[in-house]
């Protein structure tokens, strides 16, 4: 389940130490996803079509590996169900995600990426990743909490 929230600064910070956690789980997972997708691919097996391409199906060894992608898809799915739970936004399970904040009268994305430091960028809704900017003053930025 999905909860909409607002974050300030200081909340979405607060959670940054469980968004590494859960990320500390889910790269090497999500790094596996791709490798064994790539290996499929590269043999001329759809990684994620159930039904066998072809009269002939599946060798036991393509069915295996596929099973195994799709296990390796539910974990990382699982996992970043717990972020997702809370309210955070997962862009890409190699470690991007975004927080809803309140700044200037409007809802934006407080946004963080697996190699930084701290929630250091903001950007609107429809700007994406490219549409960065850094945050000035981490007061700008409000959640819907009572402080």
């Amino acid at each position: 389940m999905e909860v909409q929230v607002l974050f300030s600064h200081a909340e979405a910070t607060a959670l940054l130490p469980a968004v590494r956690e859960v990320f500390a789980r889910v790269r090497p997972l999500h790094e596996q996803v791709v490798e064994e997708a790539r290996a499929l691919s590269d043999v001329g097996v759809d990684p994620f079509r159930l039904r066998p391409i072809g009269p002939e199906g599946l060798s036991e060894d393509h069915a295996r590996r596929r099973q195994r992608l799709h296990e390796l898809a539910r974990q990382v799915d699982e996992a970043l169900s717990e972020l997702s739970a809370m309210g955070i936004d997962v862009k890409s399970a190699d470690g991007l995600v975004d927080f809803r904040s309140l700044h200037d009268g409007r809802i934006v994305y407080l946004c963080w990426q697996w190699d930084e430091p701290e929630i250091g960028w903001w950007h609107d809704l429809e700007a994406g990743f490219a549409g960065r900017r850094p945050v000035d003053d981490p007061e700008d930025f409000a959640g819907d909490q009572p402080c």
